[in-house]
C-alpha cells in the first residue's frame, strides 16, 4: 500500500472490492501490523524521531522479522511428474496415473476428487496434484487438512519427505503436534521471538493476546507448506475474529482434504461454505475419500464451481449421479462440465472379496483370541471408547490363561489415551503393522491383537489378517475392510474376513450395544445392517459405491426389513430432525455467501469461537475416536 496518494485526494466512495480483494486486504493489513508491532519496548523511537530516518530503518527491521517468518514460496521441481517425485515408487497406480492427467488438462485453478479404495496412493497423488499446480499456476504451497492427529502425523512425514530438497520448512499444525516432533532433529524456529504488542489499544478486547495467540500457535497456516488437522481449514469458514487472516493463510495454495466422506453434519454444512469461499478465490482444491457418496460429491464439487464462476450452487439432478468407482473426477474455473474419469484399481485391490460373518458381541474377546491363536494378527475395531476398553480388558484377561508361548501380544489405540501414550501407541503399531519392508516385517507379531476404535479405520497405514468390527456405518466399514491385508506380504495368509458384531434381531426389533445410537445414526445403522444382514461377502470394489450410495440415497433405496417397521420409520424420523438442527446451528455460525458486495464487518458478525468446528456426536450420521 505504500505509495498511495492521500486518502483525501482518492474518489473512496467510487472503490468497489469483490470479496477476494476484502478478505486479501484485511489478511494482508493484519498480519503486516502484527509483524511490525512484534518489537521490543526499548525500540519506542518516541517523539522527537525523523520520519525519513525511521522509516529507513524500519524498511531494514522488518524485511529481517519477514525473514524470520521462513514464508518462503514453494518453488517445485521442474518436472512433477509422479515418476520424478516419487521415484521410491516401482510404477504409479491407476489413479495416481489419472489424478496427473486430469491436473495436465487443466487450464486453471480448478477441483479434483479421487475416489478409490485405500491402498491405492491416494495422498500421493494429491501430493503430485499439489506439485504440478503450484508449478502451474504459479502459487506459494500447500495445506494437507486430514481427519485426524494420528493421519495428520501421517501426511506430515509424506510432505517432509517431498520438501527434502526444498528451502521450505513444514509446519505441523495439531494440538499436540509438540509431543509428536519432541526428539526430532528440527531446527530452533527463529520467529519463535517475534510477540506484537500495542496492537488494537484502542479495541476493546486484547488486541496483544490474539495477535501473539496467533504467532504462537496459528502461524503454520500462514506458511506455505503445512499439513495439519482439517479443523484449521474449517475454521476459516466460522464468522470469528481474524477469519479473513485464515482465508488469506489458505490463499495462493493447493488445499487438500482427506476422508472427506467422514465429516459430520456441522462440518459438512461448514465445508459446503469453504469450499464456495475456496472457489471465489481460485484456491485449487483436491478431495480424497474411498467411500463418498455421489450426492455428497456433487454438492462439495458444485459449491467449488459456483464460488469460481461467481454464481449460487445449482441443485442436484439424480440422474447425474457417477456410478463408476475407482474415479476421478474434475472441473477447473471455466469448464461448462464436471469431468468424470472411469479408473480400474490397481492389482492389490483387484477382485477383493471380503467374507461376512456375525458374532455376538459377547464372543469378540474370545473370536479375537482363536484367530490369534491360528497364528495371525487381528484388529478389533469398536465403535466407542468403552467398548475398545471393555474388549481390551478382556482379552488380556484371557490371554493371561494361556501357556507363555502362546500368548499374542496385544495392544490398545484410541483418542481418550494421552498425548504421549497415544503417540507411543500409534508408532509402534505403525512400527509393527505398517508397509512392509525389510525391517518391519521382521518386527511384526507372530500373533498379536490390536483392538481401536475408528483410529484405526481412518488413515492408518496398517494392515491386519482379519478383522472382527462392531456394524457401524457402511462407509465406515468399507474402510475399514481396507486395512484387511492391505499390502502383499511373504507367506500364506487366510481369506479375506470381517466379522461383524455389535447387533443383535430381536422380535420385531435391532439391537445395538448401549450408547452406540450416541455415536451412529440408528437410522443409518439400520439402514447399513438391513443391506449387509443376508450377505455371506463384498466384493471390493465393484460393489462400494452401490452400497453407499443405497445407505446414504433416497429413503426408498433400502427396503425396511419386516418387522422393523416402527424402528425404522422412528429412527428415520429423528435422522432427519437431528440433521436439520445441526445444519440449522452450523448456518448460525458459518461465513455469509461470497456475494460480490460482502462486506468485512460480515465475516466477523457475531462472532463464535474459532474451534467450533465439530459437533459432540454424529458424523455425517455419527462419530467419535
Amino acid at each position: 500500500l505504500w505509495g498511495l496518494p492521500e486518502p483525501g485526494q482518492l474518489p473512496w466512495s467510487e472503490v468497489r472490492l469483490s470479496p477476494g480483494a476484502v478478505v486479501a486486504l484485511a489478511g494482508l493489513t493484519s498480519v503486516s501490523d502484527w509483524i511490525a508491532s512484534a518489537r521490543p519496548e526499548k525500540s519506542y523511537a518516541g517523539l522527537d524521531v525523523d520520519p525519513a530516518a525511521y522509516l529507513g530503518q524500519a524498511r531494514v527491521d522488518e524485511a529481517r522479522k519477514i525473514g524470520k517468518l521462513a514464508w518462503r514460496p514453494w518453488q517445485p521441481p521442474g518436472d512433477t511428474g509422479f515418476t520424478a517425485l516419487f521415484p521410491e515408487e516401482d510404477r504409479p497406480r491407476p489413479v495416481q496415473v489419472a489424478v496427473e492427467a486430469v491436473v495436465a488438462a487443466m487450464q486453471g485453478p480448478g477441483i479434483v476428487v479421487a475416489a478409490a479404495p485405500t491402498g491405492e496412493g491416494k495422498t500421493k497423488a494429491a501430493l503430485q496434484a499439489a506439485a504440478a499446480m503450484v508449478h502451474r499456476f504459479g502459487l506459494r504451497g500447500l495445506y494437507a487438512a486430514m481427519p485426524s492427529r494420528v493421519t495428520s502425523n501421517q501426511a506430515f512425514e509424506e510432505v517432509e519427505k517431498l520438501m527434502e530438497d526444498a528451502d521450505v520448512p513444514v509446519r505441523l499444525l495439531h494440538s499436540a503436534a509438540g509431543e509428536y516432533l519432541k526428539g526430532r532433529a528440527t531446527a530452533v524456529d527463529p520467529a519463535a521471538a517475534l510477540r506484537p504488542v500495542g496492537v488494537d489499544v484502542d479495541g476493546d478486547g486484547d488486541g496483544d493476546a490474539a495477535a501473539a495467540e496467533w504467532f504462537a500457535h496459528k502461524r503454520g497456516l500462514l506458511a506455505p507448506v503445512g499439513v495439519g488437522t482439517v479443523d484449521q481449514a474449517l475454521m476459516a469458514a466460522l464468522r470469528s475474529s481474524h477469519v479473513f487472516v485464515r482465508l488469506t493463510g489458505l490463499s495462493g495454495k493447493v488445499v487438500v482434504f482427506d476422508e472427506v466422506h467422514g465429516y459430520d453434519v456441522h462440518m459438512s454444512t461448514l465445508m459446503d461454505r469453504l469450499m464456495w469461499w475456496l472457489g471465489c478465490l481460485r484456491v485449487p482444491v483436491v478431495l480424497l475419500s474411498a467411500t463418498l457418496p455421489s450426492g455428497r460429491q456433487h454438492v462439495l464439487v458444485e459449491s467449488w464451481r459456483a464460488g469460481a464462476q461467481g454464481r449460487k450452487p445449482g441443485r442436484q439432478v439424480m440422474g447425474e449421479l457417477p456410478g463408476v468407482y475407482p474415479r476421478v473426477v474434475w472441473a477447473d474455473a471455466g469448464s461448462d462440465a464436471v469431468q468424470v474419469v472411469d479408473v480400474p484399481a490397481s492389482e492389490l485391490n483387484s477382485d477383493r472379496v471380503v467374507g461376512l460373518e456375525h458374532v455376538g458381541f459377547a464372543e469378540r474377546a474370545r473370536w479375537a483370541l482363536r484367530q490369534a491363536g491360528e497364528g495371525r494378527c487381528v484388529a478389533v475395531v469398536q465403535n466407542l471408547v468403552r467398548h475398545a476398553d471393555e474388549a481390551y480388558e478382556q482379552i488380556l484377561q484371557l490371554v493371561a490363561e494361556l501357556p507363555q508361548e502362546e500368548r499374542p501380544e496385544v495392544f490398545l489405540l484410541h483418542g481418550q489415551l494421552g498425548d504421549a501414550e497415544r503417540a507411543q501407541a500409534e508408532a509402534e503399531i505403525l512400527a509393527r503393522f505398517g508397509r512392509p519392508d525389510a525391517h518391519r516385517e521382521q518386527m511384526r507379531p507372530q500373533r498379536a491383537i490390536v483392538v481401536g476404535t475408528k483410529l484405526l479405520e481412518e488413515g492408518l497405514d496398517v494392515d491386519f489378517d482379519v478383522m472382527i468390527s462392531s456394524v457401524a456405518p457402511i462407509d465406515s466399514l468399507i474402510q475399514r475392510m481396507g486395512r484387511i491385508q492391505r499390502h502383499r506380504r511373504d507367506g500364506d495368509r487366510p481369506a479375506l474376513l470381517l466379522a461383524l458384531t455389535g447387533v443383535e434381531e430381536e422380535a420385531n426389533k435391532v439391537t445395538f450395544p448401549r450408547y452406540t445410537t450416541n455415536v451412529h445414526a440408528e437410522a443409518v445403522l439400520l439402514r447399513t445392517w438391513a443391506v449387509l444382514r443376508g450377505r455371506t461377502q463384498v466384493r471390493c470394489p465393484d460393489e462400494v459405491q452401490q452400497l453407499v450410495d443405497l445407505v446414504y440415497g433416497p429413503q426408498k433405496a433400502v427396503v425396511c426389513p419386516p418387522g422393523w417397521e416402527r424402528q425404522w420409520e422412528r429412527a428415520a424420523a429423528q435422522l432427519q430432525r437431528t440433521i436439520a438442527d445441526r445444519e440449522e446451528k452450523a448456518e448460525a455460525v458459518r461465513l455469509p455467501q461470497p456475494r460480490d458486495d460482502v462486506q468485512l464487518w460480515e465475516l466477523t458478525a457475531r462472532a463464535t469461537r474459532a474451534n467450533r468446528t465439530r459437533q459432540d456426536s454424529y458424523r455425517r450420521d455419527g462419530g467419535g475416536q
